[in-house]
């Protein structure tokens, strides 16, 4: 996307209490933001803006106390705390079952947290990737990288989950499918920016983030 008025929300998952919460998010120059709940659970990515108005592929993982994010299949940041004043372990967190969703924090909605572009390929492991892997995905772009996959939506013209787990989403508002990367139609949903636009994702403990310690 590339209207960046605001924080707007990619996904969300957990409750609203501290570290039980992970969202990723483009803050209002563009960075990547990752996000527990509250106060200083929060980092940033300042490598590159990403509201240019073109796809881009975002990968999170944690193992062990160390999250790493990937950027269109390579590694931009490696950290071990949350927080400006890395005063919280990142291995801490461990989201609850509770409300998910793509393209707006349900959690928060008086924040107008919503997303305002194109959403596609969304993934949710139980384990954590590895750089190799983060790079597959993203020169396949569809992979079949199935190994600990509990949820994946690839907008096939709908918001069904295809990892099995029948984790399937609902669409809410007016969250519309529109062509994908590659251009072909009825392949990933469009979202305005207004409240009450987003896909809602089951409340389900194989969703749950946990730190393999």
């Amino acid at each position: 996307q590339n209207d960046m008025t605001g924080w707007k929300t990619i996904l969300r998952y957990g409750q609203k209490e501290g570290l039980n919460s992970i969202g990723l998010a483009l803050e209002g120059n563009g960075r990547l933001a990752i996000t527990a709940w509250g106060g200083d659970n929060e980092y940033f990515l300042n490598s590159q803006n990403l509201a240019d108005d073109q796809w881009h592929q975002v990968i999170w993982s944690l193992d062990k106390g160390t999250a790493k994010t990937f950027v269109d299949g390579a590694l931009v940041d490696t950290r071990t705390h949350l927080g400006a004043s890395n005063n919280t372990p990142l291995s801490n967190m461990a989201t609850k079952t509770g409300e998910g969703c793509i393209g707006q924090n349900t959690l928060a909605p008086g924040f107008h947290e919503y997303w305002k572009g194109k959403i596609d390929q969304v993934r949710i492991y139980n384990r954590a990737l590895s750089s190799l892997e983060a790079a597959q995905l993203y020169q396949s772009e569809y992979g079949t990288l199935d190994q600990g996959l509990v949820a994946y939506y690839p907008f096939n013209g709908n918001a069904n989950d295809e990892s099995g787990n029948d984790n399937n989403g609902t669409v809410n508002g007016v969250t519309n499918l529109t062509t994908d990367a590659k251009g072909t139609p009825q392949k990933a949903y469009s979202f305005s920016g207004s409240n009450g636009d987003y896909i809602e994702v089951p409340d389900n403990p194989q969703l749950a983030l946990h730190d393999r310690n």
